[in-house]
């Protein structure tokens, strides 16, 4: 079956309007011309004998030298950047921290990754490893190519040498995939769980981190900007002060990569999970978990498979393991789709020309703007840090006197604007997640829904 024809049955690619895709051409012919197109679907006929070109509706955005953002300034650059999206219809999306959508040279360079898939040339590409490398500023051999944040932090919460009565501390503010590993590891080994609330300024912070450390301190593993109110740790000083104490240090990076530039180097940790499909704006089951060379040793691989070791025998004659690969290759393994890692790494291509320096200012004067107007509301509790070091993509806010509830049930602008209610750690809050295919004119469409929501 052509696959225009399935992803639009699928929603992944939506036409435009007026376009004839096959659904509608199926629903236009006669029933004779029916029962033929239909026949000539399910026997795999050319796409090109039925002129339908299962890349079409991309290829009319993303032709070669269509999408170019050098040049462009202000709202130009950003205007260009916005076409390359597809939008349900009549929809603002300020959601990007849970699902980011994806634009048209991802979608185009997938599709055609499954295209050989499906015909049979299914060998996995090296490049989008040393892709995420490079966006990383790490090493190919230190980056693991996961399926999702929580694959990764899975992978370092269980393999960690942790003892009973050894301490790791944490947020109060984690996202589930971060907190259920480390409660597990604690529930199994008996290891003791420390909890601080993080501050409004990046200096208390680390203040409060320092003051739980004790001799039994063995992992400080916390995000690096958290899901809840999109507040930024000081990973770097977090980094350097767990080096100090003897102790690891792992970040939750769900929220990392694609809000701000990364560089593994000068931050200096010992593991980052974090994946495609959120800010990246790539497609669901990619991740990346890295793991500084000096630490690969010290990561137990709890599950492995082909490519994990350097040999193996098993026969009548010989039983043996060799070592495992002396690179973080050890913790991703088997077979795995070549599509969505090729996907991943169209989407750092697709940011990488716009320019990551350019994203996060962009990203960052969104939020700026959504926060200080929201500021002058007084009928809104603001929970997202002001300080701007601690402040990304992200503003978390209540709306004093209004539960989730009520906006749960607030259908008619809710439907409209995609945002994300936070009922974790008892914050009964709103998230909104501004990117770069969002406007201010979306912003204020928000601000004046806030603003009538005052009892």
């Amino acid at each position: 079956m052509p696959l225009d024809f399935f992803l639009t049955l699928r929603g992944i690619i939506t036409p435009r309007r007026g376009e004839l895709t096959p659904v509608r051409l199926l629903l236009q012919v006669n029933m004779n011309g029916r029962k033929r197109f239909l026949k000539r679907l399910l026997a795999g006929a050319s796409v090109g004998a039925l002129s339908l070109s299962p890349l079409r509706h991309l290829e009319a955005r993303d032709k070669p030298g269509r999408f170019q953002p050098d040049g462009l300034d202000d709202e130009a650059l950003w205007e260009e950047v916005r076409q390359q999206f597809t939008f349900a219809e009549g929809q603002i999306y300020f959601n990007c921290a849970t699902f980011g959508l994806m634009p048209a040279p991802v979608q185009k360079a997938m599709a055609e990754a499954y295209q050989k898939l499906i015909r049979g040339r299914y060998n996995l590409s090296k490049k989008p490893r040393k892709k995420v490398a490079q966006m990383l500023n790490a090493e190919p051999k230190e980056v693991a190519l996961t399926h999702n944040t929580t694959e990764g932090i899975n992978i370092v919460a269980a393999g960690l040498p942790l003892r009973r009565r050894d301490e790791i501390i944490m947020t109060d503010n984690e996202h589930v995939g971060n907190a259920l590993p480390w409660l597990n590891r604690a529930r199994l080994d008996g290891v003791r769980i420390k909890v601080f609330s993080p501050a409004p300024t990046a200096a208390e912070t680390l203040n409060r981190i320092n003051d739980l450390v004790s001799r039994r301190t063995r992992v400080i593993a916390v995000p690096h900007i958290t899901c809840t109110t999109g507040q930024v740790l000081p990973i770097t000083e977090i980094a350097t002060l767990a080096r100090e104490k003897g102790a690891y240090s792992f970040f939750d990076g769900a929220h990392g990569p694609g809000t701000t530039p990364m560089d593994m180097a000068e931050i200096g940790g010992d593991f980052y999970a974090s994946c495609g499909h959120k800010w990246l704006c790539g497609p669901p089951g990619t991740g990346m978990l890295y793991v500084r060379q000096d630490r690969i040793n010290d990561l137990k691989a709890l599950m492995i498979g082909a490519y994990s070791d350097t040999g193996w025998e098993l026969s009548r004659n010989e039983v043996r393991l060799d070592p495992l690969v002396e690179t973080a290759h050890r913790f991703d393994y088997g077979t795995q789709n070549n599509s969505l890692r090729v996907g991943m790494m169209a989407a750092i291509e697709f940011m990488e020309k716009i320019g990551w320096e350019k994203i996060h200012a962009r990203g960052c004067e969104l939020a700026a703007y959504l926060q200080e107007k929201l500021l002058e509301m007084p009928h809104v509790e603001m929970l997202t840090p002001v300080e701007a070091k601690s402040r990304s993509f992200v503003i978390g806010f209540k709306v004093k006197g209004r539960s989730l509830e009520y906006f749960r049930k607030n259908i008619p602008m809710m439907s409209r604007v995609r945002i994300r209610m936070v009922p974790e750690s008892g914050l009964n809050s709103l998230r909104i997640s501004t990117h770069i295919f969002n406007t201010k004119a979306e912003i204020d469409e928000l601000l004046a829904f806030v603003e009538a929501t005052k009892l």
